[in-house]
């Protein structure tokens, strides 16, 4: 990931393998969410079910920005990361909004908590600890920069089972001012924001 400042002015707060299929929810309170566990049943999440599943259908419009929203940061198993992606048509045309997604990828490259928990793709940002269903994860944000547009990412990492896993928010916007007037207008990241954080609540490890 590109680690250069983003200049474009964003408000962006937040992101393993998947070879099984995303299935629906059998839970009646969560009528309109899906569920993905991963294949070897050791963790699972909630997403609603107007996102878009760019795991299999990665040329999807919403699954494909200038930089890479459904990537983690480092070199992974070799499967390709879990991702589902706030769809681009929710936002409506005429804005900055290029992607925005949630991503859940672990790494062959990290072989303790030390190793895992160094998330030298930040460049000196400051990490702090975020809880999720139990679980303690090290958070910092990144960001990048390439071709006009900007991608802010909320990572979160821990180690479990001697395994090191990342879950990552991405949101990817490109700079008006590389257009000629009319621009198109700065997003409402809100409710991209709100979603993406729904989702990653949800996560929680089964094992």
């Amino acid at each position: 990931m590109l680690k250069s400042r983003a200049v474009i002015s964003l408000v962006l707060a937040f992101g393993i393998a998947a070879a099984s299929l995303l299935s629906p929810s059998q839970d009646k309170h969560a009528a309109a969410m899906k569920t993905f566990t991963s294949p070897d049943g050791d963790f699972h999440f909630q997403y609603p079910d107007w996102f878009v599943d760019c795991t299999h259908h990665s040329n999807e419009e919403s699954c494909v920005t200038s930089i890479p929203i459904c990537s983690g940061t480092r070199t992974s198993t070799g499967a390709t990361p879990v991702c589902v992606a706030y769809p681009r048509r929710r936002v409506g045309e005429g804005t900055n909004f290029e992607g925005a997604a949630f991503v859940v990828d672990k790494f062959k490259d990290a072989h303790d908590e030390s190793t895992c928990l160094n998330i030298t793709e930040a460049e000196g940002a400051k990490s702090h600890i975020e809880r999720i269903n139990g679980v303690n994860f090290t958070v910092v944000e990144v960001d990048g920069v390439a071709g006009g547009s900007a991608l802010g990412g909320k990572v979160h990492r821990t180690f479990r089972n001697k395994t090191c896993y990342e879950l990552d928010i991405n949101i990817s916007a490109f700079d008006p001012m590389v257009y000629d007037p009319p621009r198109p207008k700065q997003f409402d990241d809100a409710p991209v924001r709100k979603a993406l954080k729904q989702v990653i609540a949800t996560f929680k490890f089964l094992k």
